[in-house]
């Protein structure tokens, strides 16, 4: 009874494994049943691939797939960037052959076969086994590789899998080469019967753009309507410019013939040649010289116009270069008129010269605002001829602003206003061009002071942190004048302009002083940039870095290591 049981447990063992191959089976008949209809469905080779990475994933159980093209003794990974076979190359070595020759090769261990082994370690270490499944689609042959990560995966089993769904790969890609071939012969037999059938039409349609369309032979062009007359009238026929420039066209290709006419006339003509139905050809004729001729006219205009703008730009160069060198032949005699018109002022104050004393205060004031008119201008002529030499280096704080409070102090005074310096910074030094920094903040508090009667104007030095990171120093001019419209914030930035002409009749100046500023700003690294609101003010903000680019040196600190404030006022008397 013993006996009967354990025989009776072998069999059930036995036909429950048989069972289970029998399912294997038969899911594996349902998805090459399932694959069948898609692939009869297909109409590009792309939804062939689809279906067939679909198809095979479930049976035979790759990591990834991706299909290889034949190209000079390789086999090249045609998949995407992103994918884990992207850019892989198998040399074509005896296996692959064979695979080319129709063979499903199963690879157990990459490193050991030399297509493979020649690939980067760190492939290898992702795929240790493949499969090779070659595609055919009339000549042409490509490979779909399936990878694993573990060694010896695929077995036979897998190969007799892929030897089962090529056929069926083949007969869809050869179905969609036909599809094509088709639906490419029935679009051009379309477009052939609605030229045989609409010539007139077309006749009228490409005469009123210069085209004309005529029927051709062997050795005769007939034109269809007049306009193919009116484009050949130079030629004694239609037949003369066929025979003439038959040899230059190829069915279905546009050729551009330009050459002398038999009158000595020049033209340019882009003639197409046309396939119909019951193999009748058609010539289309398209006359572009005029268009030739306008983009020949353009071209040259052009070349005039960069010749133009050449000399236009060296003229203003050597103008620029001529300025720069004049500063010292323009400064000289008007410094010596201010020299000498002081020295006559000091006699007639020491005299009681009252009268003579009022002529030469008006003489010196005149010299001094001309000598401020030449240096802006010379000022401006050295940023255009790139002259300006940049003496840069760390300088104090303190005292930059501590001189241009005592040289705007008469100024702000002038017209009832109050002038504060508010510093929050630890650092008490700054990389960069004193001179020129002077220079800036002068003009920006000059701008305000004139444009501001009885009001405030603060000058607030903080640091920022842009987005990239960097540390600039922030220098806000702040006043509380007339404002500027929106629409003129950048062009005050011009040369010789201002918000508009009545302010330089009331306000005098010459537009220089903040495009002068702005380019001293840039040359120093940083930028010069306006807020402004009309009736209420405006903010003018010089950013500069807070070190020598090219030195971690970042200068002098407050002993505290804390934000400092310090606040001066100079309030009108």
């Amino acid at each position: 009874m013993k006996q009967v049981n354990e025989e009776l447990r072998e069999s059930l063992v036995e036909l429950q494994a048989q069972l289970e191959q029998e399912r294997a089976l038969r899911r594996e008949g349902d998805l090459l049943l399932s694959s069948v209809s898609c692939l009869a469905t297909a109409r590009d080779p792309e939804a062939v691939y689809s279906v067939l990475v679909d198809v095979l994933g479930p049976l035979l159980h790759f990591d990834v797939a991706a299909l290889f093209l034949v190209d000079e003794g390789t086999l090249v990974s045609m998949a995407a960037e992103d994918h884990p076979l992207a850019g892989v190359r198998l040399n074509i070595d005896s296996a692959l052959q064979r695979v080319l020759s129709g063979k499903p090769v199963a690879v157990f261990d990459t490193s050991k076969q030399p297509a493979w082994a020649a690939q980067s370690p760190i492939l290898l270490s992702r795929v240790r086994s493949a499969l090779h499944i070659p595609i055919f689609a009339g000549e042409s042959v490509a490979v779909l590789v399936c990878v694993h990560a573990k060694k010896g995966f695929f077995a036979t089993r897998h190969t007799r899998i892929a030897q089962r769904i090529m056929p069926m790969v083949s007969a869809a890609l050869l179905s969609i080469q036909g599809f094509q071939l088709r639906l490419k012969s029935e679009q051009q037999n379309q477009a052939a019967t609605a030229i045989a059938t609409h010539r007139d039409l077309l006749e009228r349609a490409l005469g009123s753009v210069g085209a004309g369309v005529g029927h051709v032979t062997s050795a005769d062009l007939t034109p269809l309507g007049c306009t193919l007359h009116e484009i050949l009238a130079d030629w004694k026929t239609p037949d003369a410019w066929w025979l003439h420039y038959r040899n230059l066209l190829s069915l279905g290709n546009t050729v551009r013939i330009s050459d002398t006419s038999p009158t000595g006339n020049r033209f340019t003509h882009e003639a197409t040649l046309m396939e119909t139905t019951n193999d009748d050809q058609l010539l289309l004729i398209a006359d572009v010289t005029r268009w030739v001729l306008a983009e020949q006219a353009l071209q040259n205009m052009n070349t005039e116009l960069v010749v133009a703008r050449d000399t236009a730009l060296s003229a203003n160069q050597a103008k620029s270069n001529f300025l720069a060198n004049m500063s010292h032949e323009l400064r000289t005699p008007l410094n010596a008129i201010i020299g000498y018109t002081d020295l006559l002022t000091e006699d007639a104050q020491a005299h009681n010269e009252t009268e003579t004393l009022s002529y030469l205060k008006q003489v010196l004031q005149a010299a001094t605002q001309l000598l401020s008119l030449i240096e802006d201008i010379l000022d401006l002529s050295k940023v255009e001829a790139e002259h300006i030499n940049m003496n840069m280096g760390w300088i104090d704080l303190d005292s930059l602003l501590e001189n241009v409070r005592e040289t705007i102090a008469l100024a702000v005074k002038q017209h009832g206003n109050t002038l504060r310096i508010i510093h929050k910074m630890p650092q008490r030094k700054i990389w960069t061009d004193q001179t020129r920094l002077q220079q800036v903040l002068l003009n920006l508090l000059s701008n305000a002071a004139k444009f501001t009667s009885a009001g405030i104007i603060d000058i607030h030095i903080t640091s920022r942190r842009e987005d990239n990171g960097q540390e600039q120093f922030a220098f806000e001019v702040r006043d509380t004048g007339v404002g500027i419209p929106a629409d003129r914030l950048e062009d005050i930035f011009q040369p010789f302009s201002q918000v508009d002409t009545s302010s330089t009749r009331r306000y005098g100046g010459t537009g220089l002083g903040l495009t002068i500023s702005r380019s001293y700003c840039e040359l120093m690294g940083g930028s010069l940039t306006v807020t402004s609101t009309v009736n209420v003010g405006s903010t003018f903000t010089v950013l500069l870095p807070v070190t020598n680019p090219s030195h971690n040196d970042k200068g002098t600190y407050a002993k505290n290591g804390q934000d400092t404030e310090q606040i001066n006022d100079l309030t009108a008397n």
